[in-house]
């Protein structure tokens, strides 16, 4: 019991000495799923306000305050869906794949999600 335990401080102990987002993990592909459809639902609906919550913090942009070319293509992006098997970026990103299907047409991207420092998954990049 004493070895086991002496064993389990000892790899909390070094866990703590790894850098910041060597252990993170990622959103499941539910939630990404969830942050991709809310984003792009408070677009459709001309909510900019709204859907800048689903952006990173370190990532947001003048843009999101009222782009028509973006509420344009937004209904199109509801139909999109979120790829199993997040692939790391990097200590901080998650990039999904994202397969989108409508109206006949198929088209397949990437988008990279990020913790914030209120602990949400946010979208980082497309």
């Amino acid at each position: 019991m004493r070895r086991h335990l002496a064993s389990l401080l000892i790899v909390v102990a070094l866990t703590a000495l790894l850098p910041s987002g060597a252990l993170a993990q990622a959103p499941s592909q539910a939630e990404a799923q969830a942050v991709w459809d809310a984003f792009w639902g408070r677009l459709a609906a001309g909510d900019f306000t709204g859907a800048r919550r689903y952006v990173h913090s370190a990532k947001q942009r003048p843009w999101m305050v009222a782009d028509a070319q973006l509420q344009e293509q937004a209904p199109q992006m509801l139909y999109c869906r979120i790829r199993p098997g997040p692939l790391p970026d990097s200590a901080d990103d998650v990039l999904f794949e994202v397969h989108c299907e409508h109206g006949g047409e198929t088209a397949d991207t990437l988008v990279g999600f990020r913790q914030d420092f209120d602990g949400a998954w946010r979208i980082s990049g497309m």
